[in-house]
């Protein structure tokens, strides 16, 4: 069943940030089928992270002032990124950047950590 099923949702109506970013991530981005739930999207983000392909990065988040230290994970056969916001302790947002794993190398003091020696 779709998100949205039986529901209006109107210009300046308060949503819950995670059911925001799914209907975002569903008609604005078209990243995900319309009847995608908030479970399913989820359940992608832990696949997302915890996939042992999955590149990993510590960065801080420029868009607040002062900016927020932020995990994001990567990966590039699935195409989904994933925002940890580290001192909110939520995830923050799951997508499929255009930009790929550039999305997190343009970051303030943006660095990859190595899987394997878990270093910078």
């Amino acid at each position: 069943m779709s998100p949205t099923a039986g529901r209006a949702y109107h210009r300046g109506t308060l949503v819950a940030t995670a059911l925001w970013h799914l209907l975002k991530r569903i008609y604005v981005d078209q990243d995900w089928p319309a009847d995608t739930t908030l479970d399913q999207l989820n359940a992608d983000a832990r696949a997302t992270i915890q996939a042992g392909d999955t590149e990993i990065w510590c960065y801080g988040y420029y868009r607040i002032d002062p900016p927020r230290l932020q995990w994001g994970f990567f990966n590039s056969s699935m195409g989904i990124a994933v925002v940890y916001d580290d001192e909110a302790d939520l995830i923050a947002t799951v997508f499929k950047p255009v930009e790929g794993t550039r999305f997190f190398a343009g970051q303030l003091s943006a660095y990859r950590v190595d899987r394997q020696e878990w270093a910078i």
